[in-house]
């Protein structure tokens, strides 16, 4: 959830600096298409981390299903 919220401010951050003219007056050193590799960057960062949340709750293991295996006798010492 936190890495989400960095990469959302990120891209937020991002795309300012891309549309708005004072800020961009104040970063004037960066070319234009570096801020646009940037910005492609934090998109796929930001669907990859989507991504493998998604899959990491998809792919987690219910253990409840074994239950049949437990035996609930004695053990034999």
């Amino acid at each position: 959830m936190k890495a989400s919220i960095i990469l959302m401010l990120l891209l937020l951050i991002n795309t300012l600096a891309l549309f708005a003219e004072i800020i961009s007056k104040l970063i004037k050193d960066l070319d234009l298409l570096s801020l646009i590799a940037i910005e492609v960057l934090l998109i796929i960062f930001y669907y990859k981390k989507r991504v493998m949340k998604g899959v990491r709750k998809v792919s987690k293991l219910n253990m409840d299903i074994l239950n049949f295996l437990v035996r609930n006798g004695k053990r034999s010492a």
